[in-house]
C-alpha cells in the first residue's frame, strides 16, 4: 500500500488569525488544494470536524452551530464538496473527532470536568465532559452517527480523547476517590526523565481510570461505525508520549483500528534539556507499536509550532517512512492566505514548512 501522506486543518470554528479555512467558501478551498497539490505530492487530507468546537451543521442539541461557519452556512455542502473533489484527485479523506471537550453553552446543565482552558484559540469556553456520566454514552453515539450519516464517503474516521487524562476534573475525581494513589518505580522514573509533573493521572489508579473511559469510547465509535456500514478505517489519536502512551495496547486492542500518536515538538522548548529525550522516548514508543503489529500514522507538525525544528521534522518523518509505517500526517497545511497555524506562527514560517514537505512527500 502506498504510504499515507497528508495534512490536517479545521471546518470547526477557531480563532481567525489561526485557520480561515473554516470560514472560507468552497471555490477558495479549492484553490488552496490545487495550490499545494502542483507542489507537494500529498495523498490524504483530513479534517477536524469536531475539535474543541464543532465543525457541522448539527441537530445535536450539544452542539452548537456557529452561524459564521461556511458548514453551517450550506448546510454541510462544504465538506461534501470538499470530499467529491478530493476523491476526483485520487486524495483520500479523514475526518477527525475530538470527544471529550465541548462548548460550554451547548454543555448546561450537562455533568463536566471542568474548563477546557482552551478559549484563547477556540474562541470560546469550552468545557472537559465528565466521561462517567451515565448518559456520555448515548451522546457519544449520536455525534459519531451524525458525522458518518453525513460524510458516509469518507475514508477514515479517526476518534481523539484529548483533554480527560490532564482536565483539572479528572485529577480531582481521583483525589475524592482514592484515600491513596499508588505510582509505580517505572512511572516515576519516566516522568523525572521527561520532565513531567508527577500528578494524579499518573497512578496505576488514573491509568485503570483512563483506560476504561478510553476502551468504552472506541468500542461505541466502532459500534456506531459498523452499524452504519461504513467500510473506510478508523483510528484512535493520543499524544505520543504522555498518559495514554502507557497503556494504548490495553485501549486500542484491535490490530485494525490505526494508531495516531502525535507530538508537536515545535511547541516545546528546544533548550530544554529534556526536549531531545522526549523526541527519542516518541521514536521508542512508535517503535514498540509497529513491532507490536498495529498500523500507525505519525502526527507530525507542519505550522503548528513556533520553535519549528526542521532538522526535527524532518528526522521524524524519515524515522516513519523507514519503518515502514502505515503514515504521516501534519498538522496545518502550509498555505498562508487560508491555512491553519498556530499562535505566534509567521507566514515564513509557513513558507519554509511548505518547502520542507515538498520535498518530504515527493
Amino acid at each position: 500500500m502506498e504510504f499515507l501522506k497528508g495534512f490536517i486543518d479545521h471546518t470547526t470554528p477557531i480563532m481567525p488569525d489561526m485557520s480561515k479555512f473554516w470560514k472560507s467558501d468552497f471555490k477558495t478551498v479549492k484553490k488552496m488544494f490545487d495550490m499545494l497539490s502542483d507542489e507537494i505530492d500529498f495523498n490524504n487530507f483530513t479534517i477536524y470536524s469536531k475539535w474543541y468546537t464543532n465543525g457541522v451543521k448539527s441537530n445535536l442539541p450539544f452542539l452548537p452551530n456557529n452561524p459564521e461557519a461556511t458548514m453551517v452556512k450550506t448546510d454541510n455542502q462544504f465538506l461534501r464538496d470538499i470530499i467529491s473533489y478530493l476523491h476526483e484527485r485520487s486524495i483520500s479523506v479523514g475526518l477527525m473527532l475530538q470527544l471529550y471537550t465541548y462548548e460550554k453553552k451547548g454543555w448546561e446543565n450537562i455533568p463536566d470536568w471542568g474548563d477546557g482552558e482552551v478559549k484563547h484559540v477556540a474562541g470560546t469556553d469550552v468545557v472537559v465532559a465528565d466521561p462517567l456520566d451515565s448518559e456520555m454514552p448515548r451522546r457519544l453515539s449520536q455525534l459519531i452517527d451524525e458525522q458518518i450519516k453525513l460524510f458516509p464517503d469518507v475514508d477514515y474516521v479517526f476518534i481523539e480523547g484529548e483533554g480527560c487524562d490532564t482536565s483539572a476534573g479528572f485529577l480531582k475525581y481521583l483525589k475524592k476517590n482514592y484515600s491513596a494513589l499508588n505510582y509505580s518505580g517505572k512511572i516515576k522514573g519516566y516522568c523525572n526523565e521527561l520532565g513531567i509533573q508527577l500528578k494524579e493521572n499518573w497512578s496505576e489508579e488514573g491509568f485503570e481510570i483512563l483506560r476504561d473511559i478510553d476502551n468504552r469510547t472506541l468500542q461505541i465509535a466502532k459500534r456506531v461505525l459498523s452499524d452504519n456500514n461504513f467500510k473506510g478505517k478508523y483510528g484512535w489519536v493520543y499524544h505520543a508520549y504522555s498518559t495514554e502512551s502507557q497503556i494504548v495496547e490495553q485501549i486500542v486492542k484491535d490490530k485494525d483500528c490505526l494508531l495516531l500518536p502525535w507530538a508537536y515538538f515545535g511547541c516545546e522548548d528546544r533548550n530544554s534539556k529534556y526536549y531531545r529525550t522526549r523526541i527519542e522516548t516518541s521514536k521508542k514508543h512508535l517503535a514498540k507499536m509497529h513491532d507490536l503489529g498495529y498500523s500507525i500514522i505519525y502526527i507530525g507538525d507542519a505550522t503548528m509550532g513556533c520553535n519549528l525544528d526542521y532538522e526535527v521534522i524532518r528526522e521524524l518523518y524519515n524515522y516513519c517512512k523507514g519503518l515502514g509505517f502505515y503514515g504521516y500526517l501534519a498538522m496545518g497545511p502550509p498555505d498562508i492566505e487560508i491555512g491553519l497555524r498556530w499562535q505566534k506562527v509567521t507566514s515564513e514560517m509557513v513558507r519554509s514548512s511548505r518547502e520542507l514537505y515538498k520535498e518530504l512527500y515527493k
